[in-house]
This record gives C-alpha cells, structure tokens and sequence, in this order.
C-alpha cells in the first residue's frame, strides 16, 4: 500500500471516529443541556448547528419533551439566544405544557407558572409568545394588579402588562 493510500485510509478513520465520538457526546447530553449548547450558551465545545441539527433530529419529539417536564418553559425562556422562541415552540407541539412551574427554582417561585414569573420580570416577549400558546391568564392578572396597587407610582410596563394580559381574559 502506498503512501498515499495509507493517508487516505489514515484520514478516513480520524473522521469517522471524531463523527462517532462526537455523536455519541450529544446523545449522553440532557436535553436541556443540548438545548444550551445548539444556542451557543455555557460554552460548549461543538459548533451551534451540530448540536441544534442533533436536538432537531432526536429530541424534537414527546420524549424531549417529558425531559423537560421539571422545568418547563422557565429554562428555555431565560435563554439570551433569538432562538429560545423556536424551541420553547417546538416542544409545545411536542407536548410541553405551558402552564408548567419550574421545579427547580426554590419555594414559593416553583409553584408559579411562566406567565407569572414573565410578570414579576416584566418581560414583555416572553409574555407575548406565552399568551400566543394557551397560557392561563387569570391568576397573572392578580398578581400584576396585585404588583400595581403596592406602588403609588407603577411602573409603566406593569401597566402595559395589564393591559396585555387583560385582552386575553374575560375576567378584565
């Protein structure tokens, strides 16, 4: 064999097995962690569009979804990435519920649900895509006028808030 077949052969292997190990890596990953890493946060090692190729293949589905069921939407929504929306989407129409508490997060905030805790962040977008996708608005309604009458002077986006919140309920 000569030397430059050796090299060919040589080089075939390093890619196959770089291909193998790195697959493998992002299946051992949790979901949550391949969400993370498809949306270049907390400094993964593997170029975005491998890792959201990968989520997009293998965990757009009701599993990836149940392995998100502890924390809800609060995790993905808290991503800086653009598309945080996208994902949150997909796993919706997988099976993700809208209305889920983050487990996670200490007591009382674990019993809250997204909407609730997009109004005490006052975070209009995350708001705005939860509305777009079923989210309970009642109890989010009292906590915002709760969070208005406290402050003699409140801020305008929990007015803003309010007001959103309040076209979608016939409790306003």
């Amino acid at each position: 064999m000569s030397i430059k077949s050796k090299l060919v052969v040589l080089t075939s292997t390093v890619v196959a097995s770089s291909i193998a190990l790195t697959v493998y890596s992002l299946s051992a990953m949790s979901t949550f962690q391949l969400i993370m890493c498809s949306t270049g946060e907390q400094g993964f090692y593997y170029p975005e569009f491998i890792c959201n190729a990968h989520l997009k293949q293998f965990r757009y589905n009701e599993q990836g979804a149940n392995d998100l069921a502890e924390g809800g939407l609060d995790p993905i929504l808290n991503l800086d990435s653009n598309m945080k929306y996208d994902i949150a989407q997909a796993f919706i129409n997988n099976g993700l519920k809208v209305n889920a508490g983050n487990s996670y997060l200490p007591s009382p905030y674990n019993a809250l649900t997204p909407l609730q805790l997009n109004v005490i962040a006052k975070n209009v977008n995350n708001l705005k895509f939860l509305l777009r996708n079923g989210a309970s608005v009642e109890s989010s309604l009292e906590l915002v006028n709760t969070l208005i009458l406290k402050d003699p002077d409140p801020d305008p986006v929990l007015i803003e808030i309010k007001q959103l919140l309040s076209q979608y309920t016939h409790f306003c």
